[in-house]
């Protein structure tokens, strides 16, 4: 048993999947054991659900799927099962459950939790459980979208969506000559220099000057050289919303300028809320669940952007293009990063600048304390792949 692949396993469950017994509810399985988890400290126990298919998440780090697993838990999930794309073996002649319901939770930014050929490796995982007629939520056409910059700027044009102006670059050996090009023409204002495929802010870098950046090229080449996964960087002119230091939200220590910026957390393609998220201009990262523990950060859940950004009309249209974008890169769950504008270069209506889109997301604990139960991502989630696993088998396969 143990010495069997992966992908054998699912292979051997399909055929023993509608004689096997349902197993209790509240029992987590991995594709090489399976241990009981314990009952969750409820008031009321959770109902187990009927007609609900086996859910399989994908993942390769622990601490960013427990908040799931125990929503599917909590919301009465009666079979889960967990494949760590991590390591292992694929073998393309066997094919997998087609009973299960998938649903990936890979990341671009496994790279900085040493996990970086989870990226490859969970990639072609992806493609292989497609290509055999499985139901994959949030698959490889998403997965491929959201480890690309140049792919997410691309599907923004598509959609007329406004995204900062930007240069992709072949090598680090050419990235000083061309940005100091690009910068000579341009001369914006701030620029970001960041990996092609990235996450949580890593290996970016914000410059606010030609000299700033020759000097940080001059330190990296004497020191570890340039960070992120892999060796293709993009530039991006800073599209920033500033606001100076303000006591009336948090007190702090850290002095000078902030910079503010947004997420909007989309949920079976629905809006959930957006995030207003406002942290010190040295900070790169732009990721809400690293930001409480690691930064000055305060935060604010928004839950009518209409009222907020006092542009009704403007908002909606906004939303209506998030939702196709992620109808064309099948998306069920994902999040886009922006700065806001208050007008654009005609002076008609206030601007959005999408910078990142993601296809894997995680929550603020800091900023869904402050809203209700029903209203939190990760429960959200786990209600979307409890009604999904209840529809037919083959319901979703990407046509």
């Amino acid at each position: 048993m143990f010495k069997q692949t992966l992908a054998e396993q699912l292979a051997a469950r399909t055929s023993t999947l509608r004689k096997e017994p349902s197993p209790p509810p509240h029992t987590t399985t991995k594709p090489d054991e399976a241990k009981e988890v314990k009952e969750p400290d409820l008031v009321d126990k959770p109902v187990q659900r009927t007609g609900c298919r086996p859910i399989c998440i994908l993942y390769e780090d622990e601490k960013r799927t427990a908040d799931l697993i125990k929503a599917l838990d909590e919301e009465g999930a009666p079979e889960i099962h967990k494949w760590l794309v991590t390591a292992g073996t694929l073998d393309l002649k066997r094919a997998p459950s087609t009973e299960m319901l998938y649903f990936s939770r890979l990341s671009a930014s496994a790279s900085i939790r040493k996990h970086e050929s989870a990226i490859a490796y969970g990639e072609h995982v992806l493609e292989w459980l497609e290509y055999n007629g499985c139901d994959v939520i949030n698959g490889s056409k998403a997965f491929s979208m959201e480890i690309s910059k140049v792919r997410q700027c691309l599907g923004l044009a598509k959609h007329g969506m406004t995204y900062p102006e930007t240069i992709l670059i072949a090598s680090q050996s050419q990235i000083a000559p061309s940005v100091e090009t690009w910068y000579r023409v341009r001369k914006p204002p701030i620029f970001y220099l960041k990996p092609v495929t990235g996450g949580s802010g890593d290996g970016v870098r914000r410059y606010t000057g030609l000299g700033e950046f020759k000097r940080d090229m001059v330190d990296r080449r004497s020191s570890k050289g340039m960070k992120g996964s892999g060796a293709i960087f993009v530039v991006q002119k800073g599209e920033e919303e500033h606001e100076t230091w303000y006591d009336n939200l948090k007190k702090s220590k850290v002095k000078g300028e902030k910079k503010v910026f947004y997420r909007a957390e989309f949920v079976d393609r629905k809006l959930l809320y957006c995030l207003r998220v406002s942290i010190p201009v040295s900070v790169n990262s732009s990721c809400p669940c690293d930001a409480p523990t690691r930064f000055d950060t305060c935060f604010r859940v928004i839950k009518d952007p209409a009222t907020h950004f006092e542009d009704c009309e403007g908002w909606l249209v906004f939303e209506r293009k998030c939702e196709a974008y992620m109808v064309d890169h099948d998306m069920h769950v994902g999040a886009f990063e922006f700065s806001f504008h208050g007008k654009d270069v005609d002076h008609v209506r206030p601007t959005y600048y999408v910078y990142d889109v993601n296809a894997n997301t995680n929550y603020s604990d800091h900023a869904e304390k402050k809203i209700g139960y029903d209203e939190r991502g990760m429960v959200n989630q786990a209600r979307m792949l409890i009604r999904f696993a209840s529809k037919p088998v083959g319901f979703f396969i990407i046509k």
